[in-house]
């Protein structure tokens, strides 16, 4: 009985621990749910509703388990004239004996089965010191549980160090491309601006009457300049804007003409006459 209550103890500390784990991974789900939001990232929201499935899945299906193993050990034992040996198998493999220990064979059967004390024969409770199966089992499936949150645990540490490493990846990859765009920016040199007669004329801004007397005894004493424009070639570019009509008067006169229809009024004309329309 001692070794009953040891073990049922050792389960409800455990129980509780996974309980812990499962609020820290809550906690991180509801972190990854903020960055979601914040970023607006479609995966980060797929992977976020992937994890809440998959915890729903898994608590209902440890609830079950542990509603059905009890269940199935209770049909089991209480009908053990016809499930001798997958009883006895099973309390020879895990070392137990009944459901909750060996009392549950005195109240059953009237006496312990050999599987309990490892002989073939019926042996008494003084001999017996295996806890029950429903302990045992529930114990077995927190070991996988924690088995399968140590693995899930692992993997998310993984993920997320591949996560932060490819956002410093990224994160120096564009200050890089800034650094290059900043360098061909001071390396370009200087080639004179020409004045384009399309474009529109920029009125400037109104200045107050204060400033106006004081820029136009300024404008007066500087000598006009030549503006500059910097460009990464050091070929200056000489821009020849030209409308339609000074292309077409600049043209040769063979080449004014877009239609040209030849009509043959008689075959006895050696050279047929061209109308240009």
């Amino acid at each position: 009985m001692t070794s009953t209550k040891k073990t049922s103890n050792k389960v409800k500390i455990y129980l509780k621990i996974i309980h812990i784990v499962l609020d820290a991974l809550l906690i991180l789900i509801a972190v990854l749910a903020f960055l979601t939001t914040i970023r607006f990232s479609v995966l980060l929201f797929g992977e976020f509703l992937l994890v809440i499935t998959l915890a729903g899945v898994g608590a209902t299906t440890i609830n079950f388990a542990a509603a059905a193993t009890y269940k199935a050990l209770e049909e089991h034992m209480s009908n053990y004239t016809y499930n001798a040996a997958s009883v006895n198998l099973l309390q020879s493999d895990l070392s137990c004996c009944g459901i909750n220990g060996s009392d549950d064979w005195i109240t059953l059967l009237g006496s312990i089965p050999g599987s309990c004390c490892n002989s073939n024969s019926t042996c008494e409770a003084t001999h017996v010191n295996f806890p029950g199966c429903y302990t045992t089992l529930t114990s077995l499936m927190n070991n996988f549980i924690w088995l399968l949150f140590t693995v899930l645990i692992v993997l998310g540490i993984i993920k997320i160090t591949i996560m932060a490493l490819s956002y410093i990846l990224i994160r120096k990859l564009q200050n890089s491309d800034k650094d290059a765009t900043t360098d061909l920016t001071n390396n370009r040199t200087e080639i004179p601006r020409v004045q384009n007669p399309l474009a529109r004329i920029h009125k400037p801004e109104e200045e107050p009457k204060e400033n106006a007397k004081n820029n136009s005894i300024a404008r007066n004493d500087q000598s006009p300049r030549n503006t500059y424009v910097r460009h990464s070639t050091q070929r200056p570019i000489m821009l020849n804007y030209r409308s339609r009509h000074e292309n077409y008067l600049n043209a040769p006169a063979q080449l004014r003409f877009d239609r040209r229809y030849i009509l043959q009024h008689s075959k006895a004309l050696e050279h047929p006459r061209k109308i240009y329309v």
